[in-house]
């Protein structure tokens, strides 16, 4: 299952281009909404995100 955020900002000290699951500090976590994604969206993906932190 692929689950990320569309955005993700985090400090300069991480490299750019890691898998966002080893960036351990997050500045800004940012989700968007679609009509095509939009169950996906709300429903599953935050209990799936949530459960992984």
């Amino acid at each position: 299952m692929h689950l990320e955020p569309d955005i993700l900002v985090y400090p300069a000290r991480f490299t750019p281009g890691p898998p966002w699951e080893e960036i351990t500090e997050h500045w800004l976590a940012v989700e968007t909404l679609s009509r095509s994604s939009r169950m996906y969206d709300r429903e599953f993906k935050p209990t799936r995100i949530w459960r992984s932190a």
